[in-house]
């Protein structure tokens, strides 16, 4: 399939582009002669690395050692995350943050992005992220890529580094404190920081963050848990409970995990309020074998076996370090 071509000045040289001779776009140059007739093409390959492809050929008004360095300027800040969210996609972790992070070095000096519109990466599944387009960004942002940022934060976090991811994330939420859109917004951001500060036992941290996803979705099962999960970590006690029954009534799953009633029934007992910690003992104690009950089917025998009530407890600590 050959595709797009120009001509020299003096109409005597063609150059076009190809995929006759390989399966990436390549260059060819003909001669026309003064009756109008083209020589056979010649395949300009050592003008293309292999495996690369070559697009849009010019001619240029210069002598052959007048072109001192071509500027890949098709290669910026956004080309790089855009590489980024294709292998975050395909589940390869370390290659997308080695892309991610190649974009915020390009970009530290200049406002980002530089025309008038510009692509970002989102989604509220981390695993598969879309593109969209941003016009109009305002002048005036600091000269940093917040999507990036949040981009490379949740593939860190994902991928375990939770210190470094920790810097990015919060950095993308100062930037972007409200958000942009739907894709970018307060909500996600803010709560994977939260998760984040959370898994990292930043308990005082994570409760500012967790405050600004409560005043934009009130209803969020999961931030509610971890709010009523932080405070107790912080050794408060009733105040946790309107936390923890909202996240029950938003996802009832959530009433299933054990780790709240462990960790409020210590907080009471460390306050002398003896009974209040026995009650809520009991219930922590009850919880794996009220799920194992439910979990088992009709007939079988009633007392459940401690390798299903431990497998039951370890996924629900699992969950409680906010791997969500």
């Amino acid at each position: 399939m050959n595709s797009w071509h120009t001509w020299s000045a003096d109409s005597r040289w063609l150059v076009f582009s190809s995929k006759a001779d390989s399966d990436y776009t390549q260059l060819y140059l003909a001669r026309i002669d003064e009756r109008g007739e083209a020589s056979p093409p010649v395949w300009l390959e050592h003008m293309v690395a292999p495996g690369r492809a070559a697009n849009i050929p010019e001619f240029v008004a210069l002598p052959p050692n007048g072109i001192v360095k071509v500027r890949e300027q098709f290669l910026d800040d956004n080309s790089f995350t855009r590489a980024g969210n294709e292998f975050f996609r395909a589940g390869d972790a370390d290659h997308a943050i080695e892309k991610y992070r190649i974009a915020l070095s390009m970009n530290r000096t200049t406002p980002w992005p530089t025309s008038g519109s510009a692509s970002c990466s989102t989604g509220s599944n981390m695993s598969s992220r879309k593109r969209w387009s941003i016009p109009g960004w305002p002048c005036g942002l600091e000269p940093r890529n917040p999507f990036a940022r949040f981009d490379l934060g949740a593939a860190l976090a994902e991928h375990g580094d939770l210190t470094n991811a920790l810097v990015y994330l919060a950095e993308a939420a100062r930037l972007l404190p409200n958000g942009y859109d739907e894709n970018y917004n307060a909500v996600e951001m803010h709560f994977i920081l939260a998760q984040t500060q959370y898994r990292l036992a930043r308990y005082a941290e994570c409760i500012p963050s967790l405050e600004v996803v409560l005043r934009v979705a009130p209803e969020h099962g999961r931030a509610n848990y971890l709010m009523a999960m932080a405070r107790a970590w912080q050794g408060e006690t009733r105040p946790t409970l309107p936390f923890f029954d909202q996240a029950v009534h938003s996802e009832a799953r959530l009433g299933q995990l054990p780790d709240f009633y462990d960790l409020l029934s210590r907080n009471y007992l460390s306050q002398g309020l003896y009974d209040d910690g026995l009650r809520t003992s009991e219930k922590a104690r009850a919880w794996p074998s009220r799920r194992a009950a439910a979990s088992r089917p009709p007939g079988s025998s009633s007392a459940p076996k401690s390798a299903a009530a431990a497998e039951s407890r370890g996924n629900a600590e699992g969950w409680s370090c906010g791997r969500v």
